[in-house]
């Protein structure tokens, strides 16, 4: 009997350790990612700070138009808004692809389609000493200021130096400038103010579309026509063809 009760006890022994082990890396996995999900969160505050310094908070657009015709995806836009509430611009992360995979590039554009910045992260697998050279903006980006898309390389027959030896990744970041900026003018559905009472938990939900008015039926006209004779008042068309007389 002991023969067989000491591998049922061995396991039973194991099975609590097991148990003990996947419920303290479930709490440091929780832990962790807290940590990781806050410190994501800084870097792109930050991207967003260095690409709209002049904005003094950024805010998501929820359900915002991110197609484009370069097929490139444009995973957020932002609202950029100073002290006082009103809309600056706008910015927004477009993922090109580069030589070694997606380039997250984060682009900022004011009210005049005016690009203000241009962040390439470091979430990136370009080649170190050559692509990656992207992420300086002394080294590349600074070109993108004060530009208006679309825009393209000198080889291409546009205006931005590529990088030495890097000109699949140049390229790349271009076409996700052009996305970007393409995407922010299609969102830019803003006059300069935003109420602050539509933003709901740092993130402002886009509206539906707005109905189409209604036409009149074919016998109202004639029945306003009808009402406005007997009150001695014109419609807009008789008023027309008597000034014409």
């Amino acid at each position: 009997m002991n023969s067989i009760k000491e591998p049922l006890k061995l396991g039973g022994i194991l099975g609590a350790i097991a148990l003990v082990l996947a419920i303290l890396l479930s709490y440091v996995n929780s832990i962790t990612a807290e940590k990781i999900d806050a410190v994501n969160a800084q870097a792109v505050q930050d991207g967003l700070r260095e690409v709209m310094p002049e904005a003094k908070q950024f805010v998501l657009m929820d359900g915002s138009v991110n197609d484009n015709s370069y097929g490139i995806e444009v995973s957020d836009v932002y609202i950029a808004m100073d002290n006082d509430e009103h809309v600056i611009g706008y910015c927004a992360t477009a993922l090109p692809n580069g030589y070694g995979g997606k380039v997250e590039t984060i682009v900022g554009m004011n009210m005049d389609a005016v690009i203000t910045g241009v962040k390439v992260t470091n979430n990136m697998s370009e080649t170190p000493g050559l692509g990656a050279k992207a992420t300086k903006k002394e080294n590349y980006t600074y070109q993108f200021e004060g530009k208006t898309a679309p825009l393209a390389v000198k080889k291409d027959g546009g205006e931005i130096d590529a990088i030495t030896s890097a000109t699949i990744t140049s390229r790349a970041v271009v076409s996700g400038v052009n996305a970007a900026v393409e995407v922010m003018k299609a969102n830019n559905i803003f006059g300069s103010y935003i109420d602050s009472n539509e933003i709901i938990d740092g993130k402002y939900v886009m509206p539906a579309e707005k109905p189409e008015p209604e036409q009149p039926e074919e016998g109202e006209e004639a029945t306003e026509a009808a009402e406005n004779a007997e009150t001695g008042e014109q419609t807009e068309e008789q008023t027309e063809v008597r000034e014409n007389e």
